[in-house]
């Protein structure tokens, strides 16, 4: 038509409203539940969480996320003082191993981070789960602890922006 305008959408590459809005107009948007994001599962095959030997599926990160299975014998993730991260974090302490993800706590304080995306916190199978870290949450996240099961952060806790809730199911 002579003299109509096209709507302009936003062409910042990083503006998650501009994809958003391009992939309802286009009638696709489809969006990910965190139970059905890849994760990684750990090997129980040493300690360190970055060797790549022991995760099957690749070291997690913040678009995978980190499955800790039911095992009688585990090796707990250390994660030292460096920071660690993961889409979600499932922990299954079902097999009779209980897991803690530690590190040095030096003086009651704990130097190492884990860094949590949109999939949130899960732990099952009973007993105590330490999480001897400090650990970052960088979008609303629900945590799901189940009945019989705890999970004790002896480090700090983050929220990354004023939108966060912390909610405890089970």
């Amino acid at each position: 038509m002579v003299g109509s305008r096209v709507p302009k959408i936003a062409t910042n590459r990083r503006s998650p409203l501009a994809l958003l809005a391009l992939a309802a107009a286009a009638g696709t948007a489809h969006f990910v539940s965190p139970s059905s994001v890849s994760a990684s599962t750990w090997a129980n095959a040493g300690s360190s969480w970055f060797a790549p030997a022991n995760w099957i599926g690749g070291v997690p990160d913040l678009t995978h996320g980190a499955t800790l299975p039911a095992s009688a014998s585990i090796f707990n993730p250390n994660i030292g003082s460096s920071t660690a991260n993961a889409q979600t974090l499932s922990i299954d302490n079902s097999g009779g191993g209980i897991y803690s993800i530690s590190n040095t706590v030096t003086n009651g304080t704990t130097i190492g981070t884990l860094t949590l995306g949109t999939g949130g916190l899960s732990n099952t199978g009973g007993g105590t789960s330490n999480l001897n870290i400090a650990l970052a949450i960088i979008a609303p996240t629900t945590f799901t602890i189940n009945t019989n099961t705890r999970t004790a952060l002896i480090g700090k806790f983050y929220g990354g922006s004023a939108t966060n809730t912390l909610t405890k199911a089970g």
